[in-house]
């Protein structure tokens, strides 16, 4: 099964971009040329259809919390997970681990943002046990 496969099964959508999420994002091409069309069209459809960004490009972010939409990235998610309770602190340890080792590599995300969190992580697992 191929990665497109296995994203549908997990419940991804493809969508088609409306006239109006269209022209704005051409909009945007004009005001942002460094946004690549699907940076455009990922951002165009948040905005109209009041969903929030997923993203870790920085450029894309910033433009997106200018024009008023809500942004999270992996370490945000991650941060979500464990907040809910969807992952354990033991998990959550796991994760950051792995996304600092591929840090560079498969993943380019802030380092001290991911240690910071390590070391807290840490801490806390330390104090209760």
């Amino acid at each position: 099964m191929g990665l497109k496969e296995k994203l549908l099964t997990l419940g991804l959508q493809p969508t088609e971009l409306s006239e109006k999420e269209f022209y704005y994002g051409a909009e945007l091409a004009e005001l942002h040329p460094k946004l690549s069309k699907y940076d455009r069209s990922a951002l165009a459809i948040a905005k109209f259809r009041g969903l929030v960004l997923l993203t870790g490009d920085a450029a894309l972010r910033k433009v997106a919390l200018s024009e008023g939409v809500s942004v999270i990235g992996t370490i945000g998610i991650l941060d979500r997970l464990k907040e809910e309770k969807r992952c354990s602190t033991a998990e959550y340890r796991e994760s950051l681990i792995l996304l600092i080792r591929a840090n560079g590599r498969e993943v380019r995300l802030p380092m001290v943002e991911l240690q910071n969190r390590l070391n807290a992580v840490e801490k806390e697992l330390e104090a209760e046990s």
